[in-house]
């Protein structure tokens, strides 16, 4: 998923919204995004995802 910073300090719940769709519960091997048919990311990946979003870390190319 892609967030604009700007807008995770404007919008009231925005930044718990990106928190939930990292939590492992939702993209982890049993998390509900694999229920749905999604494939998660290697453990390694979903860390570090988790990391930057709970960062707000700017994507770079």
């Amino acid at each position: 998923m892609f967030a604009k910073k700007l807008r995770v300090a404007v919008i009231p719940g925005f930044k718990k919204y990106l928190d939930e769709l990292t939590f492992e519960d939702a993209m982890g091997t049993t998390g509900y995004f694999y229920g749905m048919g999604m494939i998660p990311l290697p453990r390694v990946e979903r860390e570090q995802a988790r990391s930057d979003a709970k960062a707000s870390k700017a994507m770079t190319r």
